[in-house]
């Protein structure tokens, strides 16, 4: 927050101990998206997705803007700019176990999974390998000099500033629990005369003299140069993938190679040659070596994660990898890891988690597993005069709390090129699969995240927030009769949410969303992590119970954003008969105990493409176009070039927040004022005439009432003067306007609802 800002609302807090929209927007209450279709515009290239966004061409764009492009654009009244902490980190992954930055020597493809072993003289070495690779790393070159100051160094797998409060870097740097590192502890700051020290220890040193590094065994006694030391080993061939589709991590992987070159590391000389081996390649050829075959050192890899820090398992547990579509493909194997990674996954309480998920960055920092590079600070734009974005903390504009509610409204000196009734979405890279068990990349998910509903979704303005969709009520007890000590989450299912083939939604569709993937397995279903501990699921009429077999505060969120499949059309692709082999269907209206089917080939699930197929349900529709509630169903998709959506306008109207209905026009408003935007629309100083609303957290619309209204309680006189009761400006509605709703306030000034 601005350092003026922050002191005049401390000062206020002691004291009382732009676009332009012309016409009249509707107050919208249907369910569905306010525009008819989505069109989305593939580009394979950021530069030009910019370019079509600065034309008009595109509508909003999905990848955070170039710095030359923001400030190009910062005073074009034709474009609305919004910024986000992003949840997301790019990251160099290192293969943990192929040498020489992981022990094992051949062969040089594969799944590997040998545990970290402290006492192997290879462990060790490639140790010091991937920690000098970390000292070569110049973190702050890549944000300032390749981002234009648009990204936040990360020195741990936790995004700051958005997960900040799971973080403590202090813990990296102090000198006693750090004694074993050089400079700056584990955080491993830029220093190639550190990083020279790392290669020596780790034994990799020019030992004939031709000015690059080999390696040697230093013999039984530990001690380079003494007569038991071992023959002197070339470094093998060492494939370094770069992604050609970002530029930013391009750079940064061209700028890491050249350091290893100026510290003499060997280049080789021909691909496959002895020798760092620079591929630079598009996204699915480097996922492809990186997460199938296992054929890298070092991949410039990046996650778009959720505000929940279980990521540190499911990232890097050693239960999950190396294995086909691993989400830890470093194959970071470490007991040690392991055991605070579990206390992240599974507390008993959110209180639990963030002295567990400290103690597990230190170790991991502590044996370098991958380099960790920044969190963006991600500025995404849409065309001015579209009316209803949502910039959500984390994600920015181009989500579905935006998408369900945006409409042109146009106005003076706004103009667009797109069809009419239509946002024109730009993405940056293709479609890799279309399939809501297997799809793996985030464009996949953003399309995918536009068909299928979810039980539960988040406050967009307050991410621990949570909000029913499919679900009206929802709870989690480690206490349920017969199930003490472990979790059980119980949601109460709506009975008006329709498919997009036009049929309920019902308990066996969420039952079976939840079993057909823990049936599946690592390797074949995506959210596998989130379904792994599942039990069984118990229907009661519209109550359904999921019982897992291990307690956990983060379990209700596994459960409920969950996206649920008409299982109808599942069972006819996947089902008893066909490759794939599952046999838990579960029929309509049957309560009971349900338990994972089982398959005859897990596998075979990829094989089925719903967004080609015609095989399930209706013959003449396809598949992806009848499945999933959500705000689009699918229409087609172009390879290389489009994705069509089309407006879902069976919808229901409202969703679940406070434990009361609300539509999604008024929810937006109302959300965006629970975290400091008092003079809001619908809001109760509105009805009362006491201001003009906006959309802006700001000194004068917001701090200032507060402070003007502070102290106050629910119980005194309201009114919009000093000390009087403005429940607007009470933004916790707790029935008091308090320095609580002041420093709530001043946290989010100057953020934008849309």
């Amino acid at each position: 927050m601005n350092q003026t800002i922050r002191s005049i609302a401390l000062f206020l807090a002691f004291a009382t101990l732009t676009t332009m929209a012309l016409g009249v927007i509707p107050k919208v209450t249907a369910g569905g998206p306010l525009t008819g279709n989505m069109l989305i515009r593939i580009y394979n290239d950021p530069t030009q997705e910019e370019a079509a966004l600065a034309t008009g061409d595109i509508d909003m764009n999905d990848w955070p803007l170039s710095s030359t492009f923001i400030t190009a654009h910062a005073a074009d009244p034709a474009i609305t700019l919004n910024e986000v902490a992003e949840l997301g980190m790019m990251e160099f992954d290192i293969n943990n176990q192929l040498w020489p930055t992981g022990p094992i020597t051949s062969p040089r493809t594969g799944v590997k999974n040998n545990f970290f072993n402290p006492s192997g003289v290879r462990d060790i070495a490639a140790w010091h390998f991937r920690r000098a690779l970390a000292h070569l790393t110049n973190k702050d070159k890549y944000t300032t000099t390749f981002m234009g100051g648009y990204g936040y160094v990360m020195q741990t797998i936790m995004p700051v500033p958005a997960l900040e409060g799971f973080t403590d870097y202090s813990t990296l740097t102090n000198a006693t629990a750090v004694a074993d590192a050089g400079p700056g502890g584990y955080t491993y700051p830029y220093d190639r005369a550190a990083a020279i020290v790392e290669f020596q220890l780790g034994g990799f040193r020019d030992y004939d003299g031709d000015t690059w590094r080999e390696w040697r065994d230093p013999g039984a006694d530990g001690i380079y140069g003494t007569g038991d030391d071992g023959a002197i080993e070339e470094l093998p061939n060492m494939k370094f993938w770069m992604r050609l589709d970002d530029p930013n991590r391009r750079q940064a992987g061209e700028d890491l190679y050249a350091e290893m070159v100026t510290v003499g590391i060997p280049e080789a000389a021909t691909a496959g040659a002895n020798g760092i081996d620079k591929r630079i390649a598009e996204r699915s050829t480097c996922f492809n070596m990186a997460m199938v075959v296992y054929d890298y050192n070092i991949y410039t890899g990046g996650w778009s994660i959720t505000a929940d820090p279980d990521h540190i398992f499911d990232f890097m547990h050693s239960s999950m990898g190396q294995y086909s579509w691993a989400n830890n493909y470093p194959g970071f194997k470490n007991a040690e890891f392991d055991e605070y990674a579990e206390k992240v996954k599974y507390p008993l309480t959110l209180g639990d988690v963030r002295n567990a998920a400290i103690q597990a960055q230190w170790v991991a920092n502590k044996y370098c597993p991958m380099i960790w590079l920044w969190a963006a600070k991600s500025v995404k734009g849409y065309r001015t005069g579209w009316d209803g974005a949502v910039n959500q903390a984390g994600f920015g504009t181009d989500q579905t709390w935006s998408f369900q509610q945006m409409n042109w409204i146009g106005g003076p000196g706004t103009s667009r090129s797109g069809p009419a009734n239509t946002i024109v979405y730009g993405f940056k890279s293709d479609i890799s699969a279309l399939h809501v068990l297997t799809s793996e990349w985030l464009w996949d998910w953003n399309v995918l995240y536009l068909i299928y509903d979810t039980m539960i979704s988040r406050n967009p303005y307050n991410l621990p927030n949570e909000i029913g969709t499919l679900a009206t009520s929802w709870s989690s007890t480690n206490n349920y009769p017969g199930w003490v000590g472990k979790t059980v989450v119980e949601f109460t299912m709506r009975t008006d949410a329709l498919f997009h083939d036009g049929t309920p939604v019902k308990p066996a569709d969420y039952a079976y969303s939840v079993l057909a993937v823990k049936a599946a397995g690592a390797g074949s279903a995506w959210n596998y992590p989130s379904q792994m501990d599942v039990n069984k699921v118990e229907i009661q009429g519209n109550t359904i119970r999921v019982y897992y077999d291990v307690a956990s505060a983060f379990a209700v969120h596994w459960a409920g954003f969950l996206p649920v499949i008409n299982k109808d059309l599942w069972d006819d692709a996947i089902g008893a008969g066909t490759a794939a082999g599952y046999t838990g269907f579960i029929p309509d209206d049957t309560n009971g105990m349900y338990l994972p089917g089982t398959y005859a080939n897990p596998a075979a699930i990829r094989a089925y493409h719903p967004w080609e197929s015609t095989a399930a349900g209706d013959p003449a529709k396809n598949d992806l176009s009848e499945d999933g509630g959500w705000v689009y169903s699918f229409v087609s998709y172009a390879v290389g070039n489009n994705v069509a959506l089309s407006a879902f306008s069976n919808m229901y109207t409202t969703i679940t927040w406070k434990g009361a209905p609300i539509t999604f026009a008024n929810f937006i408003p109302s959300a965006f004022h629970g975290i400091g935007n008092v003079n809001y629309a619908n809001g109760y100083g509105e009805g009362q005439g006491w201001y003009t609303t906006d959309e802006k957290i700001d000194l004068a619309g917001d701090l200032t009432k507060i402070a003007t209204s502070a102290p106050s309680t629910s119980g005194g006189p309201w009114g919009p003067g000093q000390t009087q009761y403005n429940p607007d400006a009470d933004v916790n509605n707790d029935g008091s306007v308090n320095v609580i709703d002041l420093a709530t306030a001043g946290t989010n000034y100057n953020k934008k609802q849309g």
